[in-house]
This record gives structure tokens, C-alpha cells and sequence, in this order.
């Protein structure tokens, strides 16, 4: 019985997960009819065990766009993957399909010249996480669509909103005339702890190349210099850790 239900949920989303990739297809409609085809069938099985996949019928439609779509599919990738893949069947929580309001309290930010796509990728997932409102991707920062972003990002990278922006400088100053504070994680001699700081209002966040870190040019425009501090021998944390430390932090503030 468990083999048969891993089937199911394998072929539903090898046919799901084509459509994403082929959204823009001319067989796009004819696809997702048949995917539809397809859960109706599933509600002959009678089965307590395909209700996440039977009640997201009503959701599918052919007029749907792309991100209504993978709102749908990637909670059911999150549920369903470790089952498809794993011996032993395990059910993990589904993401929450609520509205998330990125204008509350808004929180921007801009990674400088990273060199790992796989960070950028934790970046996005962690983003998506906490509301953050877009991310700016500036330098030699891998970009939104690359395809080792969106596997590490959990496909978080097409739902979050980017940007790529040439100079950050400019970027900064433009922030800050939209009464955004601009705060750069650094670990520098002149640093704030991220604890002592109090956070309210727009904020943005200036991450860094993982070796060299925010350049001492871009830190000079920014409103402060904020650091994690740290229990153990080394000096830093990596760049996606620190952000996922620090969004998560700001938001605590915010929503006390």
C-alpha cells in the first residue's frame, strides 16, 4: 500500500513539476487540464492519505499565473519529496498558503558581490521565511533565475521579488531617501551588536563577499555597522547563517 501511494505522489509531481519548468509552453493548458484529469481520478482511490492532493483541486485553474501556480507546488514538493525519496513514509507539516504582507514593516536586502550561488540560494529561502520585501543583487552576485539559486532556495527564488542594480552606492543612497535605515553586517572594530540594536521602520541589509567581506567604501554609506557575536574560535559565520540570523532577529523586534 505505501509503495502504491509513493507512485502516486511520484507521478503527480513529475507531471507538476513539468509544467513549472515549461510554464511558458504552448502546452501549458493542455497540461494542466490533464492535471486536473488527474485529481479527479485520485478521489475514486478514497484514501485519507491524498487529502493535501484532493483539496488543492479547486485551486488549479487554466487561467492561473505562474506564481499562483507554484504557490500551490511548492508546499507540495516540501510535503511530499522526502516521501517519494525515503524508504520509510513520513508526513512533514505543508507550508502555510497565506498572504504574506511584505509592506509591514518593510525589510530590503542587498547582496554585494557574493560568490556562492548556493548562498544566495539560503538567502532567498531565508528571505521568503521572514517577509523580507526584495532582495538587490548587485556585483558579481549570482542572479534570481540561476539554476543553483532556485535548487537551494527551495524555488523561494521565484516568489521572492529581485532585482539585479548596478552600483550600490546609488542603491543606498536611494534607499535611504525612502526613509529605509541601511545597515551593513560586518564584523568591523567600530561594529553594534545586532542585540543592542532597536529596529523599527524600513530597514535594509548589506551582506557581503564571503572572503572579503562589505568593502570599507559601501560600509561608509551605510547608517551602521551591525555584528553577531560569537562564543567560539573563528572569527566569522558564513553569509547566509549570519543573514538568517539577523532577519531573524529583526523581526522578533518588529513583531513584539
Amino acid at each position: 500500500m505505501a509503495d502504491h501511494f509513493k507512485a502516486i505522489i511520484r507521478k503527480f509531481l513529475t507531471h507538476a513539476q513539468y509544467i513549472d519548468r515549461n510554464w511558458d509552453s504552448p502546452i501549458r493548458s493542455q497540461k494542466l487540464a490533464e492535471l486536473e484529469q488527474e485529481l479527479d481520478s485520485l478521489k475514486e482511490e478514497n484514501r485519507k492519505d491524498l487529502g493535501d492532493l484532493l483539496r488543492l483541486r479547486r485551486h488549479i485553474k487554466l487561467g492561473m499565473s505562474h506564481q499562483q501556480y507554484l504557490s500551490i507546488l511548492i508546499p507540495l514538493e516540501r510535503i511530499y519529496a522526502k516521501t517519494v525519496m525515503d524508504h520509510d513514509f513520513q508526513l512533514i507539516e505543508g507550508d502555510s498558503k497565506r498572504q504574506i504582507d511584505t509592506a509591514h514593516n518593510p525589510i530590503v536586502v542587498i547582496a554585494d558581490s557574493l560568490r556562492s550561488a548556493f548562498n544566495v540560494g539560503s538567502i532567498f529561502r531565508s528571505s521568503e521565511c521572514f517577509a523580507v520585501q526584495k532582495i538587490y543583487l548587485s556585483g558579481y552576485t549570482a542572479a534570481g533565475d540561476d539554476p543553483s539559486v532556485i535548487k537551494t532556495s527551495m524555488g523561494t527564488a521565484r516568489i521572492v521579488a529581485w532585482e539585479r542594480h548596478p552600483n550600490t552606492k546609488e542603491l543606498i543612497a536611494s534607499l535611504k531617501s525612502k526613509s529605509f535605515r541601511v545597515y551593513a553586517l560586518e564584523k568591523t572594530t567600530a561594529s553594534t551588536s545586532l542585540y543592542q540594536h532597536n529596529f523599527s521602520g524600513p530597514t535594509a541589509l548589506v551582506l557581503g563577499n564571503e572572503r572579503h567581506g562589505i568593502s570599507p567604501e559601501i560600509i561608509s554609506c551605510c547608517d551602521d555597522c551591525l555584528s553577531i557575536p560569537l562564543m567560539g574560535g573563528k572569527n566569522s559565520l558564513n553569509v547566509a547563517s549570519a543573514f538568517s540570523i539577523a532577519i531573524a532577529e529583526i523581526r522578533r523586534q518588529q513583531e513584539i
